[in-house]
């Protein structure tokens, strides 16, 4: 065998791929580690062109005219495969692979730096690094509820303090907001070292420089206990600075990367690069809100190396880093439903469960008892997960402009541009409260429907239907974390009919395309989350169920048991 030969025999276009992904990240890490430490502040916009500023609007163009690339390149290997197969020759192929390598190199860059370094003057997301790097750094002193408190205090004590009595903050026991000078006076930091103290004064110090005074008003840190110990190991860095937070902003990208990574040696360069392009062009997340943070994504890398594992049939890594996932970030847990549900029906049916499916709930067991255990590792224990679930009631009932969910489409009063009337989402949630009887019942039913659909399918399209449709009808969400949807992409693997899969693939291209087109044309936020996105999930979903549900003959059983009954009443 020849140089030439062995060449073609190891590095194939899954190979290359999977190389691709990670060595990017790391190159543009270090190009944005480089740019961030000498480049001035001034140097905001450019690139290149004199007179032309680069700004958030022109990257969410440029997402929007790839993701109608991609969807028109879609509906052309549909056409060629279906209408013109004599076409599909080795050079189509290759001229193909070499627009796809493009689009994810340039859709890659455009959502990792084209949202924050390009168009912003800094690449750190310091307002969510402040929330999100204090607060594992500080958990064991400040817990999920004094981080304004003992900043207030901090800043008090400075000889020209930033914030006067009379500004507002937040109470984040009861989320009301309260005077500064109130927060001042019952702010309790006893549980700080000097040393510490000291230590916590300097950083709060560096995160005033840049961000807004209103950063004391959000919703504090919210990441699970575990979380917390987990991010706690690298926040723990003494003096923080503008390079250690850009630094260990690079987390999430080398993360994020890794599992698309997986992903592509999972389930093959075609559907893992279409999973990239989708995950990089999502209109939900587009890297604007917790981007170039710290830690916030590795809830997202880990659940979808989970799935990665799962399709090579490795349940016992799967089923870990599917646990790491949802101590992480709580929802995930929702993704167990699949094959958790596929279990019990296999026991009721047989009274057995199948080998793979006890590996992986005893690895799953296994791994909840060691995370749960490191996150009882540090102070109050048991009683952070008390004031965390306390949080997230408080955060599940919120109706915003930045949430998706099956909800939303109970709720529309015909507001589609800024001009147009609207409705208070307090108003909304009084209409949600009085229709929440039928939502509940059409909710229901849909999801008896679904998982009759998802006990038939493979453990794959079971883990991602199964949990993708329970998190888009039960709750109702911030955009970002709808960065799990890229998972849909996956559930079209080993498709045998290949002119349905084409056409499914496409369509969440296409759905985005129009999505980004009436963001281009309005710029109204409340529609496109709340209305957009969530009519596209309900329209996707339901397809996959009609047209999974007359796979799977579970259309046919329910019309043979309607038909049976309403004999038997006749």
């Amino acid at each position: 065998m020849n140089f030439k030969e062995t060449l073609q025999k190891y590095i194939t276009r899954q190979t290359f791929f999977i190389a691709l992904i990670p060595t990017l990240a790391i190159i543009l890490s270090v190009i944005i580690y480089i740019y961030e430490s000498y480049a001035s502040p001034h140097m905001s916009g450019y690139i290149g062109i004199p007179g032309f500023k680069y700004r958030g609007f022109h990257n969410d163009n440029m997402m929007g005219i790839i993701t109608i690339i991609t969807a028109l390149g879609l509906l052309l290997i549909l056409g060629i495969k279906q209408l013109k197969p004599a076409m599909w020759t080795t050079i189509v192929k290759n001229i193909l692979t070499g627009l796809i390598i493009v689009l994810v190199i340039f859709s890659g860059i455009i959502y990792f730096y084209g949202s924050r370094g390009v168009s912003k003057q800094h690449y750190p997301k310091f307002w969510d690094s402040y929330h999100y790097l204090l607060g594992p750094k500080y958990f064991s002193e400040l817990g999920y509820y004094k981080l304004y408190e003992c900043h207030l205090k901090a800043d008090g004590e400075k000889s020209k303090p930033k914030y006067k009595n009379s500004n507002r903050t937040r109470n984040l026991r009861n989320y009301r907001y309260y005077s500064v000078g109130h927060a001042r006076k019952r702010a309790n930091c006893s549980t700080f070292s000097q040393k510490r103290w000291d230590e916590f004064k300097k950083d709060t110090q560096f995160f005033e420089k840049y961000t807004l005074r209103k950063v004391i008003q959000d919703h504090g840190y919210n990441g699970t206990p575990f979380h917390a110990r987990i991010a706690s190991i690298f926040a723990n860095i003494p003096n923080l600075n503008y390079k250690s937070v850009t630094v260990l902003s690079f987390i999430d990208i080398i993360g994020v990367a890794i599992a698309i990574a997986l992903i592509i040696w999972a389930f093959g360069w075609e559907i893992g690069t279409l999973f990239a392009l989708f995950y990089f062009t999502n209109f939900a997340d587009r890297f604007y809100y917790i981007g170039a943070s710290y830690f916030r994504y590795m809830w997202m890398v880990c659940l979808g190396a989970g799935v990665a594992f799962l399709k090579k049939e490795k349940y016992a890594v799967s089923a870990v880093l599917l646990t790491a996932s949802a101590m992480l970030n709580v929802f995930p847990l929702l993704f167990f439903a699949g094959i958790g549900t596929k279990t019990v029906f296999e026991f009721i049916k047989s009274r057995k469960i199948l080998p793979q499916y006890k590996t992986f709930i005893m690895w799953a067991i296994i791994a909840t008892v060691a995370f749960g255990s490191i996150s009882l590792m540090q102070k109050r224990h048991i009683h952070n997960y008390k004031d965390f679930f306390n949080n997230m009631s408080q955060h599940s009932g919120l109706l915003t402009r930045s949430r998706i969910g099956f909800r939303f489409n109970f709720l529309y009063s015909g507001e589609f541009t800024r001009k147009d009337k609207k409705v208070s989402y307090r108003e909304k949630k009084l209409i949600y409260n009085q229709n929440k009887p039928i939502i509940f019942l059409i909710t229901g039913l849909i999801l008896i429907f679904g998982f009759a659909v998802v006990i038939r399918l493979d453990d794959v399209k079971a883990t991602v239907l199964g949990g993708f449709l329970l998190f888009f009808m039960l709750f109702s969400t911030v955009e970002y974390y709808y960065a799990c949807a890229a998972l849909l992409i996956l559930f079209w693997h080993n498709e045998e009919n290949i002119r349905k899969q084409l056409i499914f693939l496409m369509l969440p291209f296409a759905f985005m395309s129009i999505i980004y087109l009436i963001w281009y044309t309005h710029r109204f936020l409340p529609f496109c989350n709340n209305h957009g996105m969530t009519l596209f999930f309900t329209i996707y979903l339901g397809s996959i169920l009609a047209v999974k549900g007359m796979e799977t003959k579970v259309v046919q059983d329910i019309t043979s048991l309607i038909k049976k009954y309403s004999t038997k009443l006749k």
